[in-house]
Order: C-alpha cells, then structure tokens, then sequence
C-alpha cells in the first residue's frame, strides 16, 4: 500500500472541517433568516399597514381594511376642509355639513319662473334634484341664512343643512385568530344554527348603499346584481374606497368555495349602489336618491352602513328604507 504523506493527511483534514463549518454555518444563517421572517409576519399580523384596501401577500383575494384608522383620516380631513362645517355636539359626537347649502323640499314643485326667482334672490344655483327636494347653493349667503329665507316661502315644507354621512367604523379585533381568517363572529351570532333553517334566498335582494362594491371581486362578483352610481349618473357602482366591498363581504361573501370569507347569506344576491366617493363620505341627498334607486329597482332589504351624524331629512326616502 501507498504510504500517504502527512502533509496531504493534514491538508484532507482541514478541507473536510473547513467544509463542515461551513455548512453549519449556511444552516445557522437559513435558521436566522426563517425566525426572522416568522417575527416579521407576526408582527405584521399585529401591526397592519394603514391602507383603505389591502392585499395580504400570497392571499391577494383577501380583503383587509383598518376601519378605524380610515374613519379617523375622514374627520380629519372635513375638520380641515373650508368648504365644509364641523358642529361638535359633545367630545364624542360630531356633525358635518357643506358651508353655503340647502336641501329644501316643496310642497310643490316650483315653476321655472318660481326657479329663477328664488336663485337670483340666494344669489346662487341648483346644484342637484330629486322630485320636489332640490339642493341649492348661494355665493354669498350661509347656511343659515338660506335656511331662514326658505322657511320663509310658503310653497316650501321644511329646509336643512346639506349634511354629510361617513362610512360606518368596523373595528377589527387583534385576537390571533381572528388575524389568522377564523371569523369568530359567525358563531358569535350562531349563524352555524341560522343555516340549518335557511342559508338565504337568491331571490331577496339586498342592496347595499355605500361606497359601492369591487364588482371584479372573486368571492363576490357572482353574487352581484345591476346597481347603480349616484354620483356618477350611471350603471357603474365600482368601489373606490373598500368600505362598501368590506359590508357587502360581510352580508353575501360567496360561501363553500375554498376562498377568502364566508358570508352571512349563501345565495342572496347584493345591489351595489354607490352614494359615497373614494373619501368615505357623502350627502343625505345622494343617500336619499340612493334609497329611491333601491325601492324602485326591486331591493328587498337596504343595507346602510354609516355613522348618523345627524337626523335623517328625507322623510319619504326614509319611509320607504323602512318599507
């Protein structure tokens, strides 16, 4: 046999523990980099990012919207808006409404002639219409004033601020398995016992009047019905907020279908309709035209997830909300 020398003996063994440390070492640095990652996504599952829509990475079809923090970015904004003004009622409570505006609603419609006078004598304009309740707006007369004249007018049967109404606030717990999807307020309202009497009907029709619905959503987009977009005039209530995608998820999420959230109904079918923009508020008169829309288009339930800063003004939209 070959004698081996001892240098080469010497140098096969540091080549062999050099090569032992090192793959310690890369296991040692897969390790860290693993906790690191895990104590990353825990924190995040804690800590979410403050967005109107968010999607969960490798999970793009799972909505997540921080309600709270939106809500708090809304009032924060109309405080500093000039257009608009703020009643604090208490520490809690606060109202809103846009400076120089009216809805007034007549006994009558007014003629042209009836019109034009009361414009010139405001010095200001129509700025939106629904059969007899117009919203009118002044250049130089405020909100009182305006609401002093109108009283004033025989033909007109009552005149208020144009308030404005802000998406509801859903808080969202921090348990961790409410973070990890397990919706524990399904079995808090015992829906599981719900379904064993009705999983819903498809042909009761729940419109929901909000910031409208991501009508491309996959765990909704088979459960929705034509609607419609007050602001815009049109057939398109395509949500550019998330809070309305958020309360229809919640109502008619596609259900049994291996993805995203379970909705409280099985088949019924949701009516978008979209009264509030991308800011997370809107005006008792686009609420009020979106009610009308609803009660006219067959909507059997109306679904309105809004903080009432105010008394609802339109008796009529109200009465048929109820009906």
């Amino acid at each position: 046999m070959t004698k081996i020398s001892r240098s080469l003996l010497v140098t096969v063994s540091v080549l062999i523990l050099l090569s032992i440390g090192l793959l310690f070492l890369v296991q040692n640095t897969r390790n860290k980099e693993n906790h690191e990652n895990k104590t990353v996504a825990v924190e995040n599952k804690f800590n979410p990012t403050i967005t109107n829509v968010q999607n969960v990475k490798n999970e793009k079809n799972v909505l997540q919207i921080n309600s709270l923090s939106m809500g708090q970015t809304i009032k924060n904004q109309l405080k500093n808006d000039p257009s608009v003004f703020l009643i604090k009622h208490n520490e809690k409570t606060e109202s809103h409404y846009i400076k120089k505006e009216v809805n007034v609603t007549f006994k009558t419609l007014p003629s042209t002639k009836e019109i034009k006078r009361i414009t010139q004598e405001i010095n200001g304009t129509i700025i939106k219409k629904l059969n007899s309740t117009i919203v009118f707006r002044s250049n130089t007369l405020s909100t009182k004033e305006l609401i002093e004249y109108f009283n004033r007018q025989a033909m007109v049967e009552f005149a208020e601020p144009n308030y404005l109404y802000l998406q509801n606030q859903i808080g969202l717990p921090n348990d961790l398995l409410y973070r990890e999807q397990y919706q524990w307020n399904l079995s808090a309202i015992q829906a599981e016992a719900g379904w064993d009497i009705t999983k819903g009907d498809e042909h009761i029709i729940i419109a929901v009047i909000d910031t409208g619905v991501d009508l491309d959503h996959p765990d909704l987009r088979r459960r929705i019905t034509n609607g419609y977009n007050v602001l815009l005039n049109n057939n398109f209530p395509d949500d550019d907020n998330g809070h309305g995608t958020h309360v229809a998820g919640i109502i008619a999420s596609e259900t049994n279908n291996h993805e995203g959230v379970a909705g409280i109904t099985w088949y019924n079918k949701i009516m978008p309709i979209k009264a509030m923009g991308a800011e997370g508020h809107g005006t008792t008169f686009d609420i009020a035209k979106g009610i009308y829309w609803a009660a006219d288009h067959g909507a059997d339930v109306i679904n309105m997830s809004r903080q009432l800063s105010a008394f609802f003004p339109f008796k009529r939209g109200n009465r048929l909300c109820i009906q």
